[in-house]
């Protein structure tokens, strides 16, 4: 039964990540909607959220019970697009009051109390989300008390369906059928303009052309006339100066850093280390590291780049007072696009979790609240450095 609960859950939170991965559509600038493009639904998905929360009504033993009003809700919600895919983040903390009516026949009055949901992230099916329900001002009755358990459960399965709802039609906010097929044809007529444009363009364009290739052609002829002199090159590197040969960093020049980059990502993610309440998690291999770094030169400027795919396996256990291992967990954090051009370093990490042993949960559920995020940061150490190269 233990190892049919874990499958299932494994199922459930494969499903899960699926969900959060869909196709949307970004602005019509953004070609193909390929590049990071972050969008701020928070007014939205809270009024979303408040028009779900106050539809929550029922009846049961006679009695009415609704949500009267909510008191707080707090948090954010965003939506990213990169490479034709939607990304969604949020998290909210909301505070509500209810009432339950009681039938004619029954003396009592209004029964009011209250309800709140803790803080709760895309991460969270609804059920997982802790839940506090109470009554507001009451006199200790065995009626009153029947009816807060009443709320607490039935009460609390409506506003779970809520949530899941709620969740279902933020993920649509970008990638519905009708408007990606409206984003299509947007960009297929952005693209015609364009073209169009180029073809009317075409000869102004070569004029310039050919007027900036004469310019440099002009340029490198005074250098090349002009008397050399003698050139320490371990003075007045500076960020943004190219090689020696490269008379005032004029031209375009390529410093590849691929080596250096991936040796650096390689240490740092061998030394990672996850603190977990009693017990850690570690990276103990790094089985695929792809891609390429470099810094760009040009007009004294210097432009850094880098773009990897990464997969490294992790392990982590949990000990008990005497040190003896409790549980354990293996699986793999999945970096596919770890570039230069995402937001603030918040490169998507994604785990994978190959072992199935009992309790192995509570590391993998501390992994995804915290564990992604520290890892993150070890990454942005890397992101700086060659900034510095």
């Amino acid at each position: 039964k233990t190892l049919e609960k874990e499958e299932a859950t494994k199922r459930n939170n494969t499903q899960a990540s699926k969900s959060k991965m869909v196709e949307g559509a970004g602005s019509i600038w953004n070609k193909n909607s390929w590049h990071w493009e972050e969008k701020n639904y928070s007014s939205h998905a809270k009024d979303l959220l408040k028009e779900l929360l106050l539809s929550v009504q029922f009846k049961e033993n006679e009695c009415e019970f609704k949500i009267a009003k909510l008191t707080k809700v707090e948090g954010f919600a965003n939506v990213n697009i990169r490479k034709g895919k939607q990304i969604h983040i949020y998290e909210f903390e909301v505070e509500a009051e209810w009432e339950c009516e009681p039938p004619t026949h029954v003396e009592d009055d209004t029964i009011t109390g209250t309800l709140r949901l803790n803080e709760f992230s895309q991460d969270d099916d609804p059920e997982e989300i802790e839940v506090e329900v109470a009554i507001k001002d009451g006199d200790g009755s065995d009626f009153q008390y029947k009816q807060k358990e009443v709320f607490r459960k039935s009460g609390r399965t409506l506003v779970d369906q809520k949530l899941a709802e709620f969740k279902k039609t933020l993920y649509q906010l970008r990638g519905n059928k009708d408007l990606l097929e409206k984003d299509k044809l947007q960009r297929d007529e952005a693209n015609k303009k364009m073209t169009q444009a180029e073809v009317d363009k075409g000869s102004e364009k070569a004029k310039i052309f050919h007027e900036q290739k004469e310019k440099e052609q002009k340029f490198k002829a005074e250098v090349k006339s002009t008397e050399p002199q003698k050139i320490d090159v371990t003075k007045g590197v500076t960020e943004g100066s190219g090689s020696a040969w490269n008379p005032g960093s004029y031209f375009w020049e390529e410093k590849p850093l691929s080596e250096w980059a991936t040796a650096r990502i390689k240490d740092l993610l061998a030394n990672w280390k996850y603190e977990l309440p009693s017990g850690e998690v570690i990276i103990k291999t790094i089985p695929k590291i792809e891609g390429e770094a470099y810094a760009n030169i040009r007009k004294g400027k210097k432009l850094s780049g880098y773009e990897y795919d990464i997969k490294a396996e992790f392990e982590g256990k949990i000990v008990d007072g005497e040190g003896q291992v409790v549980t354990e967990a293996k699986g793999e954090f999945l970096l596919p696009d770890m570039a230069i051009d995402v937001d603030d370093q918040e490169y998507e990490v994604q785990i994978e979790v190959t072992s199935k042993n009992e309790g192995q949960d509570r590391i993998i559920d501390d992994l995804r609240k915290g564990g992604r995020e520290s890892l993150r940061n070890t990454l942005k150490t890397f992101h700086n450095e060659l900034l510095e190269k």
